[in-house]
């Protein structure tokens, strides 16, 4: 399963969304109740737009484990996509204090508040998500002369 995983991860990063998700299904049938294969499958998932089948399968992982954070924070995007910011923001939130991979959720918390008009927050938090992908560290600038 690990193998069909890490093929899949390849596949998708060369836009191969098709064959990733082929690969991913084969790592679901060798180990059906892994909620890494399922969440990389309901991220790969949303990435394609399928907001329904994204959604069964995180859905799936959060009744087995309620508190799992890369869960929590899918299911947050998923609600973005589907305009529910109101819904999105707080599950965003509680998943940027889980951790789980904060430049992700800093980045669609930037989205809900640009689309309510809230440029300032929305720069915080866009600000932040480049600083994390970016991983650059967070010096002071220096006068221009």
């Amino acid at each position: 399963a690990s193998s069909h995983r890490a093929l899949a991860q390849v596949l998708r990063e060369k836009g191969r969304l098709d064959a990733a998700k082929d690969e991913l299904a084969k790592a679901r049938e060798q180990d059906p109740e892994n909620p890494d294969i399922m969440l990389d499958l309901a991220d790969l998932c949303l990435f394609r737009g399928d907001l329904d089948e994204g959604e069964k399968l995180i859905q799936t992982v959060v009744d087995a484990q309620p508190e799992h954070r890369r869960a929590k924070q899918l299911k947050g995007i998923a609600l973005f996509r589907r305009g529910r910011l109101g819904d999105a923001e707080p599950i965003l939130v509680e998943a940027l204090n889980l951790n789980p991979e904060p430049g992700r959720a800093h980045y669609y918390l930037g989205r809900i508040y640009e689309q309510r008009g809230e440029l300032a927050k929305a720069l915080e938090h866009y600000r932040e998500a480049l600083k994390r992908f970016l991983d650059e560290p967070d010096l002071p600038q220096t006068p221009a002369k």
